[in-house]
């Protein structure tokens, strides 16, 4: 393993770019080092990572005001069993007031796919599964 760190080529901070990141337990992104570090320290605490993108958001909600906010965009890719089989959530655009989630259930709808009229409507729902 202290092959693999030793390896990494030294990043010159004067320059625009990005720092190398290794990782054998967890890993998580994000924009503002307060929000990464409580995403952390709930991983280290047993969390997972939907706990930590939580906690991370809540944050970026105080530490980023004019980035993000209660209600905003959310963009996923998760492993619920650790498997390769990741789902896709795109939690993007306006839904219209009138957009209910009793209506999906009403129509037993627990997926709304792009190609459906309902993606346009429930555009925060949308949700894709990814190829194999």
């Amino acid at each position: 393993m202290t092959d693999i760190f030793n390896n990494f080529d030294k990043r010159d901070f004067a320059r625009p770019g990005k720092s190398n990141v290794l990782s054998s337990n967890a890993m998580l992104a994000c924009s503002h080092p307060i929000a990464a570090s409580v995403g952390i320290e709930l991983l280290k605490s047993g969390g997972n990572a939907v706990d930590a993108a939580i906690a991370m958001n809540a944050v970026l909600c105080i530490a980023e005001p004019h980035m993000t906010g209660v209600g905003g965009d959310c963009f996923v890719m998760l492993s619920v069993d650790g498997s390769t089989n990741i789902k896709a959530l795109n939690g993007s655009g306006k839904s219209s007031s009138n957009a209910k989630a009793s209506a999906l259930r009403k129509n037993n709808l627990s997926l709304i796919t792009p190609e459906m009229p309902d993606a346009i409507t429930y555009q925060e729902l949308c949700s894709m599964e990814s190829a194999p």
